[in-house]
């Protein structure tokens, strides 16, 4: 927090690049603990009622044996950081959610299932997750797909968005606007055109930036600095 504060009031200070990344590690090593601790308590967490506000973004599964796998993070991203413009809601941050992620062990196939889901939102103390699938083809038609899974495993579905490749920015805004509608948010002109206005418009800089946040997680800490710089 004290990282985090310095960087925000001073934001053109030298050095304060190291600075967000001492942050970032030091959130990383936080939620490692904390993923840990969870799972030692999984029993007793299961028995308690979920925090009744905060919501999570899972890892997009992205169908198929696709190239755009590290979409699967940077489409959880901005749909995390759009939904987060909502006053009515509060994200758990995404690295919370990867390192459980990481701690369980789990394949993407399982990561798609309503079940898994609802046992990773009794570890968070999460009330509902965002669960995402989308088929994606450079030349051929894209699909995205979230659905809404609360902690007692019951799936709210029907947020959907359908087009091209090069549309794939606008049609992440669309699904954000569906999966608000499916979590009884009536959004406010002033959030709908927040939601619009936010996040990148250069496809080719997102795929970038997603393959970063892949590296990340991974924790290959020099291709996350190369690719985020490619963005």
């Amino acid at each position: 927090a004290t990282y985090t504060d310095f960087a925000a009031q001073h934001p053109r200070a030298r050095g304060v690049g190291a600075l967000r990344a001492k942050a970032l590690i030091a959130l990383r090593t936080q939620s490692e603990q904390t993923a840990r601790e969870a799972l030692a308590r999984e029993s007793t967490l299961t028995s308690l009622p979920p925090e009744p506000s905060p919501l999570a973004v899972l890892p997009v599964t992205i169908s198929g044996d696709s190239p755009f796998q590290p979409l699967s993070r940077g489409l959880a991203e901005l749909i995390t950081s759009d939904l987060a413009l909502v006053r009515s809601l509060r994200l758990l941050e995404r690295v919370q959610i990867g390192v459980l992620l990481d701690e369980l062990k789990l394949g993407q196939s399982q990561r798609g299932d309503p079940t898994t889901a609802a046992r990773v939102g009794r570890l968070l103390r999460a009330e509902r997750m965002v669960q995402g699938v989308a088929s994606i083809t450079p030349d051929g038609p894209v699909r995205l797909s979230a659905s809404v899974v609360r902690g007692d495993g019951t799936v709210r579905s029907g947020a959907q968005a359908n087009g091209t490749f090069k549309q794939l920015l606008d049609l992440e805004k669309q699904l954000v606007l569906g999966l608000a509608a499916q979590l009884g948010i009536q959004l406010t002109d002033a959030e709908r055109q927040r939601i619009l206005r936010q996040g990148p418009r250069n496809l080719a800089a997102f795929l970038a930036y997603s393959e970063g946040l892949d590296a990340l997680d991974r924790g290959d800490y020099r291709a996350a600095a190369a690719a985020f710089g490619n963005a």
